[in-house]
């Protein structure tokens, strides 16, 4: 990632709060997206943080945030994904994959994933479920094809893609009428690279995002 810290997810107890702050009180385990360098103490608007919750420990809420708030936002908020649709998840067996795996379940959604190697896609069905027939390789020319014999002739309703260069443009064309493309991996906007304008006589939208610069923006979407 091009973010210029060290780190940028934190987890830990509130030891001071500003005098508008009513969200949270000293004391609470919080997490949240809070970019800055390793260290004992860091400081974070409120609206970026969240209490813990009991069954999670510091550790484990500290990889969240990241993962969470980019699959919330790709899947829910982008792609306004529902029970019943398709959804295609690359590098799935990622922190971001996994995360976004989760809210495809609990959104009722139909799970396609890609992974790089035999025993991740194997990870994918004995912790997640999801059938063998339904994860490809990722850098597989072939696995489009047996991508698109799984989905039939119109395709995936929501790709949340991490591919650059080709193989975004061939997952590009994978879109379902009315599909909903979302780019995390970023590469080909930062390059101003070029897109498939064909594609978009499908009624198919396609979106980009930086998490790092959304939160900047739009705190209050992230605190959402």
């Amino acid at each position: 990632m091009d973010w210029n810290y060290l780190s940028t997810e934190a987890a830990g107890t509130v030891c001071k709060v500003g005098s508008t702050v009513s969200s949270l009180k000293v004391g609470d385990r919080v997490f949240g997206l809070i970019p800055g360098n390793m260290g004992n103490f860091t400081r974070s608007e409120a609206a970026l943080v969240q209490r813990i919750p009991d069954s999670a420990t510091l550790l484990e809420a500290a990889s969240m945030p990241l993962a969470y708030l980019t699959a919330l936002y790709a899947l829910r908020d982008l792609g306004r994904l529902s029970q019943g649709e398709s959804v295609l998840i690359q590098s799935a067996a990622g922190s971001l994959g996994m995360a976004a795996i989760r809210i495809a379940q609990h959104l009722g959604a139909n799970i396609y994933a890609t992974a790089g190697t035999e025993e991740k896609r194997r990870m994918l069905t004995d912790s997640f479920g999801i059938p063998q027939t339904q994860i490809f390789p990722s850098r597989d020319p072939q696995g489009i094809a047996d991508l698109m014999k799984e989905t039939g002739p119109d395709g995936v309703d929501v790709i949340l893609s991490s591919a650059r260069g080709d193989a975004m443009e061939e997952i590009w064309r994978c879109i379902a009428p009315g599909g909903r493309f979302i780019d995390v991996g970023r590469t080909d906007v930062l390059e101003a690279g070029n897109l498939g304008l064909d594609v978009f006589k499908r009624n198919a939208t396609f979106s980009s995002f930086d998490m790092g610069l959304l939160h900047r923006q739009k705190p209050s979407l992230v605190a959402k």
